[in-house]
C-alpha cells in the first residue's frame, strides 16, 4: 500500500509569532513526519506565541489532533478555523480550553510564509503505535471529558 501524500506546511515567523499553516489531511499515517518537525519547533520558537493555521486543513483525526495539543505546551497559542465541521471536532475535544479559537486570521500576525516540504516515510507497526498511543495521550491530558474517551490508550 502506498503512503498518503502528506499536508502541506508552511511555517513563518514574526518578532513575536510563529505561524504553522497546515493544508490538507493530518491523520495516522503522517504523525511521524509532522511530529518530528513539530518538536523542533518546539525548542526553537519555544518563546513565540503560535499561531496554527488551519483554513487548508481539509480534515483531522484523533491523532492529528493530539499532535497539534501538543504543540501548545504552556505557551501562548491560538487556532485559526473556518471549516464548521473541523472547528465542532476541535471544540468538542476541549481545544477551546488550550487555544484561543479565531473564525479568522489576525491581520497583524501576517507573515511571510515558507512551504516546508514533508516526505512520508514508512514508519516501522511499532513506532507508529507508539506514535499514536503519545497522540491520544496528549489528546487526553486536554480535559477530563477527552481523558474518560481515551482511557486505556
Amino acid at each position: 500500500m502506498r503512503a498518503p501524500a502528506p499536508p502541506e506546511l508552511q511555517v513563518g515567523r514574526s518578532q513575536d509569532a510563529l505561524v504553522l499553516a497546515l493544508a490538507g489531511c493530518l491523520h495516522y499515517a503522517t504523525l511521524g513526519v509532522l511530529r518530528a518537525f513539530f518538536d523542533r519547533l518546539e525548542v526553537a520558537d519555544a518563546k513565540r506565541t503560535l499561531i496554527i493555521d488551519l483554513r487548508e486543513t481539509t480534515a483531522i483525526d484523533s491523532t492529528g489532533m493530539g499532535v497539534l495539543a501538543r504543540l501548545e505546551r504552556g505557551r501562548r497559542a491560538a487556532i485559526v478555523c473556518t471549516n464548521d465541521d473541523l472547528s465542532m471536532c476541535l471544540r468538542s475535544a476541549a481545544f477551546d480550553r488550550l487555544f484561543v479559537m479565531l473564525d479568522e486570521f489576525p491581520s497583524e500576525a501576517r507573515v511571510e510564509l515558507e512551504r516546508i516540504p514533508l516526505d512520508v516515510e514508512e514508519v516501522a507497526p511499532g513506532e507508529l503505535g507508539r506514535l499514536m498511543l503519545q497522540a491520544h495521550r496528549d489528546l487526553a491530558e486536554l480535559s477530563e471529558q477527552n481523558e474518560r474517551r481515551f482511557a486505556g490508550a
